[in-house]
């Protein structure tokens, strides 16, 4: 009785500490007792370890060790649980180590113990739904978020996470995409508006609001959004923006954009309600999101009428299902008249381009085929890794046997493990074909990766945007597919822009002939790519005047039809 009353004496004092935040004393303590830790000893310690200020890579490494012990001690109890949880978390911050798939492994492992035996915990599935991200199986994430989904969660961050999701694959029509949205606004904070009238007032000009958390100056949004923001005048329009990015993160970025502003808004700390207040305090007569179900989103708001009038552009080509979210702006290539009753929202058709960049700080020049150079095509793919799904693989393994020597460059913006994306490949004996690139440390670097591509190669169903928008700057053609809607129509509608109609397939069949007609033909390559070094500039891709006064057009009208 004497060791129990012990015991708890010590676990009370421990967790005195962890409240006063007195991790490193903690950590003391625990490496000075005798005996055998138990699970909660080996948790605490772990959590401390990556709570401490002066943690490294090896207290990380230390706290997975002992997140797994704390695991096999405390088996089926809720104690394993959140063990198991900190273990998958804290494997994610390592995830550009040598060894993070290994413990990416162990996390799947140890999960599909608790699986077994019919236990849930929705905190854990939604740990183990990250690792199956890091490890690009996107099938398994989306089975870990249905099964937190159908088990009732009430999560905004799961429910998004699972629609978004989606999109990656070939697993929804639209209509699931338009019955599935129709659900999300069912886990929202609620706040109801009890006051309108503020919103009705100050209708002398446009007043227009972005909201919007990729703030990063090297994030793709940015680059769509100057395209726009440069060619607007400021004398007959007042432009906000709404920040969602973490106050203290945002500091450290120098956000060339918010030159365009009359007035920049960080909103991230506040509350549905407070947010609500203060976008109205500015009487915003146009209010645009730029994120959708993508994160970090703040889309709630747009359930409440916090505007006359409220848009959906560039951060995500799908429907969202909110009642007060009036309209999504897309192109006449992204969406057929026919299709328009399976999306929630009305649609802004824009004649050529829903999006328009403002082009890249690199001088262009017409480069040589590497063929000439190498004597082998060489194929590229920049996109999200996340994007290379299994079809995706199956294709591009198809074409990579079927022409011989041939070498495809993978490069992504996420920073995952080499072995994470190897492994999709695994299975078709490719490694030589293979050549996975780092990260590269500046815009300039990774542009110029792509003087050494023949040929790029669009993902599907979720192509590509910011990289074929690169690609063509660089005189690079880019292969891609025709989708199902809107979202998986983006390489269709910039290939169409571009005037590249030739490299736009109707099926997979027809994707891999193509790569291997082009393969053979290297003088209708050489033409494509002189082609584009003479044309792409003056495409709507990048005629950023054209492109802003459509879009303002379309506002205009909006505008005047509310108003009058």
């Amino acid at each position: 009785m004497s060791n129990i009353a012990d015991n708890n004496k010590i676990r009370s004092q421990l967790k005195d500490l962890f409240e006063r935040k007195k991790y490193s004393q903690i950590i003391l303590e625990i490496e000075s007792m005798s005996g055998e830790r138990d699970s909660f000893l080996h948790n605490l310690y772990g959590v401390c370890k990556t709570l401490s200020s002066k943690r490294n890579k090896e207290d990380l490494i230390i706290a997975l060790d002992n997140f797994k012990n704390a695991y096999l001690k405390g088996k089926n109890s809720l104690q394993g649980f959140n063990s198991l949880e900190n273990f998958a978390n804290v494997s994610i911050e390592l995830e550009n180590y040598a060894n993070a798939y290994n413990f990416f492994l162990d996390s799947i492992k140890l999960y599909e113990e608790t699986e077994k035996q019919n236990i849930y915990n929705e905190k854990l599935v939604g740990a183990v739904s990250k690792v199956y991200k890091r490890l690009l199986n996107i099938e398994k994430r989306i089975e870990t978020l249905k099964k937190i989904i159908d088990q009732g969660s009430q999560s905004k961050l799961f429910w998004c996470s699972y629609i978004y999701t989606n999109n990656f694959i070939y697993n929804w029509k639209q209509i699931d995409y338009y019955n599935e949205s129709k659900k999300l606004k069912n886990f929202f904070e609620k706040y109801e508006i009890k006051n309108n009238n503020i919103i009705k007032a100050d209708f002398k000009k446009p007043r227009l609001g972005f909201v919007s958390g990729s703030v990063n100056p090297n994030h793709s949004t940015n680059y769509f959004l100057e395209s726009l923001l440069k060619n607007i005048d400021k004398k007959k329009i007042d432009i906000y923006f709404f920040s969602l990015t973490d106050l203290k993160e945002e500091k450290n970025f120098d956000i060339k954009i918010k030159k365009y502003f009359k007035k920049w808004i960080n909103i991230s700390e506040l509350n549905l309600e407070n947010s609500i207040k203060t976008i109205q305090d500015y009487k915003v007569n146009i209010l645009i999101d730029l994120m959708g179900v993508t994160g970090p989103n703040k889309i709630e708001l747009f359930q409440n009428r916090v505007s006359p009038i409220q848009i959906l552009w560039i951060g995500y080509n799908n429907t969202v299902g909110l009642k007060n979210l009036d309209y999504l702006i897309l192109d006449n290539n992204l969406i057929k008249k026919d299709e328009e009753n399976m999306y929630h929202e009305k649609i802004i058709r824009l004649k050529n381009i829903w999006n328009s960049h403002i082009g890249f700080n690199f001088k262009r020049e017409k480069n040589q085929l590497p063929y000439k150079k190498n004597k082998y095509i060489t194929f590229c793919s920049f996109n999200n890794y996340l994007k290379i799904s299994k079809d995706v693989v199956e294709t591009w393994a198809e074409i990579l046997k079927k022409i011989p020597n041939s070498k495809l460059l993978l490069k992504s913006s996420n920073k995952f493990n080499k072995e994470t994306i190897l492994k999709k490949f695994s299975k078709f004996s490719l490694e030589d074909s293979l050549i996975i690139l780092d990260h590269c440390k500046s815009h300039e670097e990774h542009l110029m990766k792509y003087k050494e591509a023949d040929l790029a190669l669009d993902t599907f169903p979720y192509t590509g945007v910011t990289t074929s928008f690169e690609a063509l700057w660089m005189n690079v053609p880019v292969l891609t597919m025709k989708g199902f809607n809107a979202n998986s129509r983006c390489g269709e509608s910039i290939n169409l822009n571009a005037n590249m109609e030739f490299f736009i397939a109707n099926s997979k069949e027809e994707y891999i002939k193509k790569a291997i007609y082009i393969s053979n033909n290297l003088q209708d390559l050489d033409y494509y790519r002189d082609k584009l070094f003479t044309d792409i500039l003056s495409s709507p891709l990048f005629d950023t005047n054209k492109f802003a006064d459509e879009f303002l057009s379309k506002l205009d009208y909006i505008f005047n039809q509310y108003k009058n």
